[in-house]
C-alpha cells in the first residue's frame, strides 16, 4: 500500500455510494419472500463488490495528520455481505457462490443479480430447503433473519457461521421460534442451529428483544406469511428506532402493520409483499466514521449522499455538535466541521449503541471527561465492545474506566502509537482510524475486517489524504 502525504487533501466526488444495512436487508428479504416471478430492484451504487482496501492480516499504519481540511464524497459501499436469503458474502473472501446457495432455499427460481443494482425474483413465501446448510459468516443480522424465514420452510435448515458469530446471543429468538411451532436444536442457544419449520400459524407471539432489536425485526418480516394475523409483543426493546425502520419498510412493500400498543405489533396475513423498486439510502452508522475523521483532525467532511434520515445513528450529528463540531444538511449532502477544541460530554447512546467505539475514540482526543452510558447491549455485538474499546484505548495511553453499560474516558492524557487489536470487529477498526489520523504510529490490526460493512473504507481514507502504509 502506498505511503501517502500526511496532509489531508481535497478530493472530487466519486462513484462510491453507500446503502444502509438494515434497510437493504429488509428490502432484499421482502423481495425474496414476496410476489413470485416479480422483480425487486434496489439501487445500491457502484463498486458494490470491490475487495477490501487492505488485506485481511496485514496491519495498517496511519500517518500523522493535523488540522487538515477534508472534503469527502459519498459514504460507504457497505453491507453488501447480506443477500439475506443466501450465504453470507464477505468481500474478497467469499465463502461460496451466492447464486449457488440461493438455490438451497427456494421452491422456484430465486434469481439474484448484484452490482450497481440488486434484482431479486421472489417465491411468494413458499420455500423448500430440506437439509440446506447456510453459512452466515460473521453476520448476526443474516443469521437472525434467516432463522425466522426458516419458519416458512418445508423442511430443515441448518444455520451456522464463524466462531465469533457463534458467541452472539440467539436464545430469545429461538424460544420465540419454538413457540411458533418450529423444532429447534442448538448449542446452548447458539449456532449451529437446526430449524425445522411447519409454517407460521399466527396469533400471539412474544419475544425478548433486550439483547437485540433484530429478534423483533426478524419475526415481523415474516409476519405477512402467517396463516392468520400475527400479534407480536416485544419485551425489553432498547433500540426501538430500528424496529420503526422495519415497520416502515414493510409498509412500503405492501404489508399492513399496526402498533396496537407500545411494543405490540399486529401484522395482517391478508397483505403480503409486492414487488417494487427500492432505493436504499446512505448508511448513517458507517458515515459516522468519516465524520469522526473531521473532528479528529480539525477539518471538515462532506458526505454527498447523506441526507435527513430516520436511522437512529443519524442523530450522532447532534452529539458531535455538542463536542465542538457544526453540521449542515443541504442538497450537496451533509458537512461536518470541527470548530475548535474537542470537549468531552456525557451521553446516553442506548438508541445507537453502534456508536460507542466512535464516541470513545473521539473522547480520548477531547479535553475533559466523556461518559458513555446505555450501551450494555454492545457487549454482545461482534466483540464485547465495551471491554475491547477500553483495552485498546489504554494501549494507546488513554485513561479509561469500564462500566457495565459504558465507558468513562478521561481526556487530556497524551496518546501514543501502538498496535490496535480489532477483534475482527469492523467498527473498532474504523473508530480507531480517527485516532490514527491524529496520533503518529497507530497500527490497525486485521484491517480487512471492515469488509463486513464498508469494504472501501481505507480506500476512502487514503483519498482523504490520510497516510497508510
Amino acid at each position: 500500500m502506498r505511503k501517502n502525504s500526511a496532509q489531508l487533501g481535497k478530493i472530487a466526488p466519486s462513484d462510491i455510494t453507500p446503502y444502509h444495512k438494515y434497510l437493504s436487508r429488509r428490502a432484499l428479504l421482502a423481495g425474496g419472500i414476496g410476489l413470485a416471478a416479480a422483480q425487486t430492484i434496489g439501487r445500491f451504487g457502484g463498486n458494490a463488490f470491490g475487495g477490501a482496501a487492505i488485506g485481511q492480516s496485514a496491519p495498517a499504519t496511519l500517518a500523522y495528520t493535523r488540522n487538515a481540511a477534508m472534503s469527502v464524497t459519498d459514504t460507504p459501499n457497505s453491507y453488501m455481505d447480506i443477500t439475506t436469503y443466501n450465504n453470507y458474502y464477505e468481500f474478497g473472501t467469499d465463502k461460496s457462490d451466492p447464486a449457488e446457495n440461493a438455490q438451497k432455499f427456494r421452491t422456484q427460481p430465486w434469481n439474484v443479480t448484484v452490482g450497481g443494482e440488486a434484482e431479486v425474483t421472489g417465491t411468494s413465501g413458499r420455500f423448500f430447503a430440506d437439509g440446506a446448510s447456510l453459512d452466515a459468516g460473521l453476520s448476526g443480522t443474516t443469521l437472525r433473519f434467516l432463522a425466522a424465514v426458516a419458519l416458512l420452510v418445508k423442511g430443515t435448515v441448518v444455520l451456522d457461521g464463524e466462531e465469533a458469530l457463534r458467541r452472539r446471543p440467539m436464545a430469545p429468538l429461538l424460544e420465540a421460534l419454538r413457540a411458533a411451532g418450529a423444532v429447534v436444536s442448538s448449542e446452548e442457544g447458539r449456532p449451529p442451529l437446526r430449524i425445522t419449520g411447519h409454517g407460521l400459524g399466527g396469533g400471539l407471539l412474544r419475544v425478548d428483544a433486550s439483547a437485540s432489536s433484530q429478534f423483533a425485526t426478524a419475526l415481523l418480516l415474516v409476519g405477512p406469511y402467517a396463516d392468520d394475523d400475527l400479534v407480536l409483543e416485544v419485551a425489553g426493546l432498547k433500540e426501538p428506532g430500528y424496529v420503526r425502520l422495519t415497520v416502515d419498510a414493510m409498509r412500503r412493500w405492501g404489508a399492513c402493520v399496526t402498533e396496537e400498543a407500545p411494543d405490540r405489533f399486529k401484522v395482517s396475513a391478508e397483505a403480503r409483499y409486492l414487488a417494487r423498486a427500492e432505493s436504499v439510502e446512505h448508511d448513517a452508522s458507517a458515515a459516522a466514521h468519516l465524520f469522526a475523521l473531521a473532528l479528529a483532525t480539525g477539518g471538515a467532511v462532506t458526505v454527498t449522499n447523506a441526507f435527513e434520515t430516520a436511522q437512529p445513528d443519524g442523530r450522532l450529528l447532534e452529539v458531535l455538535a455538542a463536542m465542538g463540531a457544526s453540521f449542515v444538511r443541504g442538497p450537496a449532502g451533509t458537512t461536518v466541521e470541527r470548530l475548535g477544541e474537542l470537549t468531552g460530554l456525557e451521553v446516553d447512546l442506548g438508541a445507537m449503541p453502534d456508536q460507542l467505539p466512535t464516541l470513545a475514540a473521539l473522547g480520548a482526543l477531547a479535553r475533559g471527561d466523556t461518559v458513555i452510558r446505555g450501551t450494555a447491549i454492545a457487549r454482545g455485538h461482534e466483540s464485547d465492545r465495551i471491554h475491547a474499546v477500553a483495552t485498546e484505548l489504554r494501549r494507546l495511553g488513554a485513561r479509561v474506566e469500564e462500566a457495565p453499560d459504558g465507558l468513562s474516558i478521561h481526556g487530556g492524557a497524551p496518546l501514543h502509537g501502538g498496535r490496535v487489536e480489532t477483534y475482527r470487529d469492523h467498527r473498532i477498526a474504523m473508530a480507531f482510524t480517527a485516532i490514527g489520523a491524529a496520533v503518529p504510529g497507530v497500527e490497525i490490526a486485521d484491517p480487512g475486517c471492515v469488509a463486513k460493512t464498508y469494504p472501501g473504507f481505507f480506500n476512502d481514507v487514503l483519498c482523504l489524504g490520510v497516510g497508510l502504509r
